[in-house]
């Protein structure tokens, strides 16, 4: 997860950025399963960024199965490094312009507001009332998990 996080973290400081990803596999099993396996491997990946923020809009990629091995190995040789996801970001750094954590976390309230203003749930009220007495650090996540869920673009920040 740490991982995750901070790939979403580095995303989130990028301009239109893409993040690729790539599955794989080791080479034990069938090359069918494997490639549905990788699939399904770099989908949990997209869900757990799109968790923390990124728009799955940014998303691509997919799984290759025993394809392109990040460590080359023969048939039905049991290699953990195989079974992972690469991630890629492509985009350009943006320059801060200096907008305080309150500042976007009142931005993410309006936001929020504005999209949603008659199907306020319990969390997105609670997040909200973090940001209001300056607790930014528990109301953004909460947020920015909110309005992503509900393809709500997220407020730029930088």
């Amino acid at each position: 997860m740490s991982s995750i996080q901070q790939v979403a973290a580095n995303y989130k400081t990028m301009g239109n950025a893409t993040v690729t990803l790539t599955g794989h596999t080791d080479t034990v099993g069938s090359p069918d399963a494997n490639v549905t396996l990788s699939q399904r491997r770099a989908a949990a990946v997209r869900n757990a960024l799109v968790r923390e923020g990124v728009p799955a809009t940014a998303i691509t990629g997919g799984g290759q199965g025993e394809a392109s091995l990040p460590v080359q190995t023969a048939d039905n040789v049991d290699e953990r490094r195989n079974r992972s996801v690469d991630i890629t970001v492509v985009g350009q750094t943006m320059t801060r312009t200096g907008m305080t954590d309150a500042e976007y976390c009142a931005a993410l309230s309006r936001t929020y507001r504005q999209f949603r203003p008659s199907q306020a749930d319990e969390t997105a009220a609670a997040a909200m009332h973090q940001c209001e007495i300056g607790n930014t650090a528990a109301g953004i996540p909460v947020l920015e998990r909110t309005l992503t869920a509900a393809r709500i673009p997220l407020p730029v920040r930088y």
